[in-house]
């Protein structure tokens, strides 16, 4: 029996068969590499997310926390620092607020044509101790090892774990940071009323009921521009190209404004390889505040005089008399040239007669005191912005007529943002206030100009008589009130806003008949 073997393969097919292997360990191969190119692919792209998503929490971190860098500013603007004295971003626009409100003072006392020698001397030193606390603010916000710090505070947290245990995040080697400018045109953090602005006085872009941030503008003469923070909203990330567009260096503005927006640029270093990254976001303090001079006054001054005449020439000293019915003998014995001999006496400050205050200012008839009114508002809306004239008139009412008045705000909360506009009696005779702030060492900035001219009231309500003595004792006589309304402005700088004087006149002339001019 034979036995059959099978066929031994050929030499052909043993090469086919090798070639085939050859393929399948190439393809293998090249499989595996693709695999371990995915791989690496897919590592470093969620690495780059992962360096990408911190590069973002580390530049948002930045902007909640620039706010927290602050500078000093001199005493004459405490009243719009911090409790501490201190000005940072939540606040420089109120500090330019006020220096804002006392050129805008200064401007209009110019073209009214009562300035002094101090008007632009204290406009001007306004302007500069605002700015010198900018630009200080400016530098500490753009510190970049402060940025660095708040950077790294957020960056350590968020480690690219693909990268290695190692991996290190932080900000890019370099001489600073990038700072913008964003929001230009938007409201910044200041609100304010037109009616705030006295006539005369540039009035500021506004951006619903805010002045408006980044829109440079001129008032007496100087740059002013404020810093954009969209009331309401939240520190943000914003885009590269909204960025470029606002860059500092690019697009600058006159001034030298706080920044808002602030550039990261993140390098992590992993153990194989880094990863870079950006992201830029935008600053804001979510705290609006009132334009104002917190800490400012008006003052009311009355002085009553009584002159003493025997036909119309003055024979005895002028006296003063109180805001309250008295009966003065002003002319004591003085001989007539028919020999007889004069006394002269008078009923005085009978236009104060059951009257408070407002009617005190108010007393002779006849005469116009709107604008009266209106200069004392204006400046007490600089102090509380939606003081109104009827609030003012009220005010009055509740005091009894006297020399001198100051009206002033009071505050319970510690940034001054809370006014109660109050009024307290002083004598206006003595140089020192009741309240501390009220006392500065600078000169007031305005001289007086004359807005009330009060019309002449014969005989009623003060009236005058004689007794002669030698012979006839009665003569002609009269007793002629008349009065004017001076107002004196102030810019600001010094506490005093303005001082409002009434000077009433009542001539007693014995010997004489009236005659009206």
């Amino acid at each position: 029996m034979h036995r059959i073997s099978p066929p031994l393969p050929s030499r052909k097919m043993r090469s086919q068969s090798g070639i085939s292997m050859i393929l399948v360990a190439i393809a293998s191969g090249f499989l595996i590499i693709l695999l371990v190119i995915v791989f690496q692919f897919l590592t470093l792209n969620s690495s780059s997310r992962e360096v990408r998503n911190a590069v973002d929490a580390a530049a948002l971190n930045v902007s909640k926390k620039v706010g927290t860098l602050k500078v000093n500013i001199g005493n004459q603007f405490n009243d719009v620092a911090d409790k501490g004295g201190l000005v940072g971003m939540s606040n420089i626009n109120r500090v330019w607020g006020k220096a804002y409100l006392i050129n805008a003072n200064a401007e209009a006392i110019q073209k009214e044509g009562l300035a002094n020698q101090y008007t632009t001397q204290n406009a001007d030193e306004a302007y500069r101790v605002a700015q010198n606390a900018n630009d200080s603010l400016v530098d500490a916000v753009t510190n970049k090892q402060a940025l660095d710090l708040f950077f790294n505070e957020m960056a350590n947290l968020r480690k690219a774990k693909l990268m290695g245990n190692s991996s290190d995040l932080k900000t890019v080697d370099g001489p600073g940071w990038d700072v913008g400018m964003v929001d230009r045109g938007a409201p910044s953090n200041l609100k304010f009323d037109e009616k705030q602005i006295p006539k005369g006085g540039t009035v500021a872009p506004s951006s619903a009921d805010h002045v408006s941030g980044y829109k440079p503008f001129k008032a007496n003469g100087k740059n002013f521009c404020f810093t954009s923070f969209i009331p309401n909203e939240m520190p943000h990330l914003t885009t590269d190209s909204n960025f470029n567009a606002n860059d500092r260096r690019t697009a600058p503005l006159d001034g030298n404004p706080v920044p808002n927006a602030f550039r990261a640029n993140g390098i992590n270093m992993g153990s194989k390889y880094a990863l870079a990254a950006s992201a830029s976001s935008v600053a804001n303090p979510r705290h609006d505040y009132r334009l104002a001079i917190p800490h400012a006054y008006v003052k009311i001054v009355i002085k009553n005089t009584a002159l003493w005449q025997w036909q119309s020439k003055s024979v005895a000293a002028p006296t003063t008399y109180k805001c309250e019915p008295e009966t003065q003998q002003g002319i004591k014995n003085y001989q007539l040239k028919d020999g007889r001999i004069l006394n002269g006496y008078a009923s005085l400050g009978n236009e104060y007669k059951g009257a408070n205050l407002l009617l005190a200012m108010t007393a002779l008839k006849g005469s116009n005191y709107q604008e009266m009114f209106e200069r004392m508002l204006q400046r007490i809306k600089e102090i509380k912005h939606d003081y109104t004239m009827q609030e003012l008139k009220n005010l009055l009412e509740k005091q009894q007529p006297a020399d001198g008045f100051v009206i002033y705000p009071t505050y319970s909360s510690q940034d001054l943002t809370d006014p109660k506009i109050q009024i307290m009696r002083i004598d206006p005779d003595t140089p020192m206030l009741p309240i501390e702030w009220m006392n500065s060492p600078i000169q007031m900035d305005g001289v007086a100009g004359t807005i009330v001219k009060e019309n002449p009231q014969k005989d009623e309500p003060n009236y005058c008589w004689p007794v002669i003595m030698g012979g006839n004792p009665d003569c002609p006589k009269y007793s002629l009130v008349s009065g004017k309304i001076d107002w004196t402005p102030g810019t600001g700088y010094s506490p005093c806003l303005g001082v409002l004087r009434l000077s009433r006149i009542t001539v007693n002339n014995f010997g004489a008949e009236l005659i009206m001019k």
